[in-house]
């Protein structure tokens, strides 16, 4: 189940998240995901965004939480996460 997608300013690249409680990378021209943000999240993941210059990609979750994910690094996981600060994601 897919419940928002965000894409990259230069459309190469789109974000998506869902009930899975994962976001993923997708390269717009082959189709190939080329990341998967798992296991931070406790509860699905209702929306994406990328920041302006789409080096930092954040995901808002049912669990009342927000995760920063860092794009230019191959790290899995999230460089800041705010919880329980948020009751609508």
């Amino acid at each position: 189940e897919i419940l928002d997608i965000c894409v990259r300013k230069d459309n190469a690249e789109f974000a998506s998240c869902g009930g899975d409680r994962t976001a993923f990378l997708v390269d717009v021209t082959t189709g190939a995901v080329k990341r998967r943000f798992k296991n931070a999240h406790e509860r699905r993941i209702n929306a994406c965004a990328y920041n302006k210059d789409a080096t930092v990609l954040f995901t808002a979750s049912d669990d009342e939480s927000i995760c920063a994910w860092d794009l230019k690094s191959r790290n899995f996981k999230p460089i800041q996460k705010i919880e329980n600060e948020f009751k609508d994601s």
